[in-house]
């Protein structure tokens, strides 16, 4: 087969793509000049569009490697309509993102940031454990269902969780309590982590009328994309409520900074960080495993 990278961010090490050079596929390098009517798999991240204005240079396009996990980049019915395959690693980030949430949450449950070096402000702060907290979920998918092993592991026995297709996709035991309305779950949360996919439904999902609902001092996590959270809505609540906070490792306009972006980067109660929940060695390593795709499409 022939495999063409169309994108290089974050780099794609060589050593990446041993196993296709091993079994004797063809990899052609982001910036190489090639015949696309020639090519059998695409490989993307999370920049490039797969639409129609480029799937119609691919007239034999056979497979798409998606490495990460979200598709939204991708139209999927169009891949369909077409017989394309399309392949991602959903659990290759899990282990990664779960641990900076999990960090976040223990950072804001000390109020770290807020703490000088002077030895007699340890007094001055009253600080709480993370098990007296109410955690909710939203979405439980890979991630949130390994936040939520961890809370468990942590003692955190108030955990909420929001999925609308949770039971689509067959319940699990677990010991929580589950929505099915998420104004009324985020009234008991103090902690209020996302972890949901980005399509028509949870675009906004978090706005100013779910803020509303919110505790005044309600902590806020969003690793997954931004655009489940109204921007302006969540300047505007983190301004009237000094005492909440949220950690954001997403924005919409990735790499770049809009207006609001700064507005909320200048608030004391807002720590933002440049996507990098996936980025620790195990992880990226995981989203590259071709040996996946190549081996199962050998079983067919």
């Amino acid at each position: 087969m022939r495999f063409q990278l169309l994108e290089d961010e974050p780099h794609i090490k060589p050593v990446y793509l041993q196993y296709l050079i091993e079994q004797w596929h063809e990899i052609i390098w982001y910036n190489q000049p090639v015949d696309k009517s020639t090519v059998d798999v695409i490989v993307v991240r999370a920049r490039v569009q797969v639409n129609h204005n480029l799937l119609q240079h691919y007239p034999h396009l056979r497979h798409i490697c998606r490495i990460g996990v979200w598709l939204d980049n991708i139209d999927v019915q169009l891949c369909k309509d077409r017989n394309i395959d399309i392949h991602n690693t959903p659990w290759s980030n899990a282990a990664a993102v779960t641990e900076l949430v999990i960090w976040w949450m223990i950072e804001i449950s000390r109020r770290l940031k807020s703490i000088a070096h002077d030895w007699n402000d340890r007094y001055v702060h009253e600080w709480h454990q993370l098990n007296s907290y109410q955690v909710g979920i939203i979405w439980f998918g890979h991630i949130g269902k390994r936040v939520y092993q961890w809370l468990l592991w942590l003692w955190v026995r108030q955990i909420h969780i929001y999925d609308p297709y949770y039971h689509s996709i067959g319940q699990d035991e677990v010991n929580a309590t589950i929505w099915h309305n998420l104004e009324e779950m985020v009234w008991h949360c103090d902690v209020l982590t996302f972890h949901t996919p980005l399509t028509r439904d949870t675009t906004n999902l978090l706005d100013d009328t779910l803020l509303s609902q919110c505790k005044s001092n309600v902590m806020i996590i969003n690793t997954s994309r931004w655009d489940v959270i109204n921007e302006l809505d969540l300047y505007n609540f983190l301004t009237d409520h000094p005492r909440a906070s949220a950690l954001l490792d997403v924005r919409s306009s990735e790499p770049d900074y809009n207006n609001t972006i700064m507005l909320l980067r200048s608030l004391p109660n807002v720590l933002h960080t440049p996507h990098i929940g996936a980025l620790t060695y195990q992880a990226t390593q995981q989203s590259h495993y071709f040996y996946y795709f190549d081996h199962r499409n050998r079983q067919q």
